[in-house]
């Protein structure tokens, strides 16, 4: 009976369900530390001498395969001298507080001036994009694992 028993909870931990069960807390977890880094960003920006946060949103997917949290920033800015309208996106690690790419852009009279579009898939390597579709396909193999 006992050999049984074991059996029984060896199954049961490591079914889909228990994993699955595991996901949905750390999305939960997840979601909640992006949720403190994102008050813990708008306040600094709310500090900003220059710069004034029109509007930003953020979403945040946890990554099964790589085991992160993850969290995709994007806001929009103002110059508060020039009146310069500017946008950010981020992929950010809301526990290690690592970036996995950034894209930047500022508004210029004829078309959108890109600034920075950087792509870090781990600490020592980084890669540029030159477009905003270059960016989201990046972070689209992070957010939809």
């Amino acid at each position: 009976m006992r050999a049984g028993a074991t059996l029984f909870s060896i199954l049961i931990s490591t079914s889909p369900l228990t994993a699955e069960a595991q996901t949905l807390t750390q999305q939960a977890q997840c979601a909640a530390q992006a949720k403190a880094n994102y008050a813990e960003f708008q306040a600094e920006w709310k500090q900003s001498p220059d710069m004034e946060l029109v509007m930003s949103n953020y979403e945040t997917h946890y990554n099964a395969k790589l085991q992160k949290c993850l969290m995709l920033l994007s806001m929009t800015t103002s110059d508060k001298r020039s009146h310069t309208l500017g946008e950010t996106a981020l992929l950010y690690d809301p526990y290690e507080r690592r970036n996995y790419a950034s894209y930047s852009w500022i508004d210029r009279k004829d078309a959108p001036v890109p600034i920075v579009c950087m792509l870090t898939p781990t600490h020592t390597e980084t890669m540029y994009c030159k477009t905003r579709a270059e960016f989201d396909s990046y972070v689209a193999n992070y957010m939809d694992q």
